[in-house]
């Protein structure tokens, strides 16, 4: 005979697959992600993991708010770029456009290095050309695709201050 261990085993594995649908709350951020990509797929540059960089607006997005709008959560907020390098998520640095009150037309670079501070790798050098040199220079280097140690990197010193608390903390933590 045999245990009731088994006879469970053997009608798990006389039904079909069954697969949770409860998901993180991240789910509707995601969906809307998608979403807004499949207004024009073909314009698509980047994803981020609550945004989307396109090659022009994407007509028919709900709750498009601009610059200087009042922004809600949920809300897509819309910014013009002028030009970019979008080395991987996370990793990029744009020129975004913005209008002063005259209406003159100006460029602010916007850089992210991933919970890196690229002020801490050159800090005499803007971020953006700080970023933007040493990638292409990476990017510029042959490699083997085959051998993993010749892929293009960038290794420089990084300068982190911690407090005197955490230098002389607990070994152990």
């Amino acid at each position: 005979m045999a245990s009731s261990r088994n006879r469970s085993a053997e009608r798990a594995r006389s039904r079909p697959l069954q697969i949770p649908i409860t998901l993180p709350q991240r789910r509707p951020c995601r969906r809307r992600l998608i979403e807004a990509a499949l207004l024009d797929p073909h314009a698509i540059l980047s994803f981020a993991t609550d945004g989307i960089v396109s090659t022009k607006p994407l007509v028919g997005l709900a709750r498009v708010r601009n610059q200087g709008d009042v922004v809600d959560l949920g809300d897509w907020e819309y910014s013009e770029a002028d030009s970019g390098l979008f080395v991987l998520p996370g990793v990029y640095t744009y020129g975004k456009i913005e209008y002063d009150k005259a209406g003159s037309r100006t460029i602010k670079p916007v850089t992210k290095l991933r919970g890196g501070d690229a002020k801490k790798y050159a800090a005499q050098v803007k971020v953006n050309q700080w970023l933007i040199e040493n990638v292409l220079a990476a990017w510029r280097k042959p490699f083997d695709p085959r051998k993993p140690d010749q892929f293009p990197r960038i290794v420089a010193p990084y300068e982190k201050y911690i407090t005197v608390g955490s230098a002389l903390g607990d070994a152990a933590k």
